[in-house]
């Protein structure tokens, strides 16, 4: 029997309208690399510090680890920016399928809410149950 379930949020779970990759490509460019779009689409759904770093580096900079890590930053601040602006929905059925797992005793873990923006919680209500921490409840 499957006793977690562990979901993807942006494009997954819910629409943020791309923001994240919107984001991903700022922070890029905001240290001075070029981003094309097959490059971006190639990182889409990894580690977004591995992704800020290789995208960069694609782009004609290379970052060190400190780097990276602050254009991480820099990516989350966006991010935050746009889901305040426009708040991520749920995708049609997320939220009953979050539910019917639920009602069938499968934890359900969205990953990376508060890591990336926290406000991308929101679009979730408790009673849909699902965990905004890895690991469910």
């Amino acid at each position: 029997m499957i006793e977690l379930v562990a979901l993807d949020i942006a494009g997954t779970t819910v629409d943020d309208g791309g923001a994240v990759y919107v984001a991903l490509r700022e922070a890029v460019e905001e240290v001075g690399a070029t981003v094309a779009d097959d490059d971006l689409a190639h990182w889409m759904g990894t580690d977004k510090v591995t992704a800020i770093a290789n995208l960069a580096r694609i782009g004609g900079v290379d970052l060190d680890e400190a780097a990276a890590q602050r254009a991480f930053g820099r990516f989350r601040q966006i991010l935050a920016e746009a889901y305040r602006s426009a708040p991520p929905r749920p995708i049609d059925a997320a939220e009953a399928t979050v539910a019917s797992l639920r009602a069938n005793g499968v934890r359900v873990a969205l990953t990376r809410p508060d890591s990336i923006a926290p406000s991308s919680s929101r679009c979730w209500p408790r009673s849909a149950g699902a965990s905004t921490a890895m690991g469910g409840r």
